[in-house]
């Protein structure tokens, strides 16, 4: 079946521009391109070998496609600073980017793209003796956030739906049962992954593999497609290229695509394809 993108179709608004191709779909039957520890970036203040992920900041990552942000924090009550600067992206190593440079990121972007659906995912929460006040982080994240945090009752609509029930809300937040004090934190998302420090990319194939005879489905879900060796994450594009390649099979049973270095393949553009092709095989 020929897949029917929109000419005009822009990284940075891919969902808007092909709305009409996929409004039938629901956010958990998307394959969704996802930035794997998303504040560990090589333009960010800390950076090395051994735990950098991504390329650049959050704002290249959403204007380059990705929709779906692994976020890593710890939180720091000793700071004398503002709240969401309080918690600080890390993977064994403070990148020196906060929970608040990703909520202006996010801010800045959907005021050019208000179309866009952007999935927070808050996986791993962190903080120094003392614990994390959850419910001031939630509200905050309200507080920032709040006319575009679309409630998790919206879990179950499709794209049409959610812009008809829920205009101008696209940002998911999806975290721990701590934070769900109100109804529009999402249920954490499972993630699939191998379960060891060190992988080699054909172990993480056959892993892939194996998740992929029976994903899970109903629910929005993740793959940690992602390698680490001896000098830290590795470059899998070529593998990514091929295991995710546009409709093909892992794509079509896939929903997030957890990935590091996303810029060195072509996983967004290859999301943008499969989910114009899930929509054409969705009944009439």
């Amino acid at each position: 079946m020929m897949t029917k993108i929109a000419s005009a179709t822009q990284l940075n608004s891919w969902m808007e521009d092909n709305c009409d191709a996929i409004k039938k779909l629901k956010l958990y039957e998307m394959s969704l391109p996802g930035a794997h520890n998303c504040g560990m970036d090589q333009k960010a203040e800390m950076h090395d070998m051994w735990r950098t992920c991504q390329s650049d900041s959050f704002r290249y990552q959403m204007d380059n496609g990705i929709r779906v942000f692994d976020i890593r924090i710890k939180y720091y009550s000793g700071l004398r600073t503002g709240h969401g600067e309080k918690y600080r992206h890390r993977h064994d190593l403070d990148s020196g980017r906060t929970l608040h440079d990703t909520v202006v990121a996010i801010k800045e972007f959907l005021g050019k793209n208000p179309g866009e659906f952007l999935i927070l995912d808050l996986h791993e929460l962190d903080s120094t003796p003392g614990g994390i006040p959850y419910k001031e982080l939630a509200d905050y994240l309200h507080g920032e956030l709040n006319e575009k945090l679309l409630p998790a009752d919206a879990s179950s609509l499709t794209v049409e739906q959610i812009k008809k029930t829920y205009p101008g809300k696209t940002v998911v937040i999806a975290a721990t049962s701590e934070l769900a004090v109100n109804n529009w934190v999402w249920p954490k998302i499972m993630h699939q992954w191998i379960g060891q420090s060190i992988v080699r990319a054909d172990e993480l194939g056959r892993y892939i593999e194996s998740v992929m005879k029976a994903p899970p489905t109903g629910e929005l879900w993740s793959m940690s497609a992602t390698g680490y060796g001896e000098i830290g994450p590795t470059f899998l594009e070529n593998e990514i290229d091929s295991w995710y390649k546009a409709s093909g099979p892992y794509q079509m049973k896939s929903n997030i695509i957890n990935i590091d270095w996303f810029d060195r393949t072509q996983l967004v553009k290859n999301c943008i394809k499969t989910n114009v092709e899930k929509a054409l095989l969705l009944p009439a």
